[in-house]
């Protein structure tokens, strides 16, 4: 998780250099500050989660990339708290959905929701399984 916040840092700062360099020479900014409001909302939504999986084991995340429908996320598959009624993942699932550069996710999704099916394997573009 330092490696992570490190990183979010390290971007964060970055992204607020350029823009106030862009500013002092007239550039429109707004694309750079729409990224950094970004990275600032992802890394809020990484803290909560980390915080509620270790609170109580799940939590929820409303996904616009799922068309604003909303998952469960577990810590491992021994937390049986979470609320039914949604597509389940686990943090593992997360890890290895997350490394792959074109995430179907929408087909897990619908696997997940209609079948309650895990994910075991991916498979990245060079062939590699995670």
């Amino acid at each position: 998780m330092e490696a992570a916040t490190d990183g979010f840092d390290s971007l964060k700062a970055k992204l607020k250099r350029a823009i106030a360099s862009g500013r002092q020479k007239g550039v429109d900014t707004s694309a750079w500050e729409e990224r950094l409001r970004l990275l600032e909302q992802a890394e809020y939504v990484a803290q909560e989660t980390r915080r509620l999986l270790d609170a109580r084991g799940w939590c929820l995340w409303q996904c616009r990339s799922l068309g604003d429908d909303t998952i469960a996320i577990t810590r491992d598959e021994s937390v049986k708290s979470a609320p039914s009624g949604y597509a389940v993942y686990t943090e593992d699932e997360l890890r290895k959905l997350a490394r792959m550069k074109s995430a179907p996710w929408r087909l897990v999704y619908a696997a997940k929701k209609l079948a309650g099916a895990s994910v075991s394997q991916v498979e990245v573009e060079s062939d590699e399984a995670v």
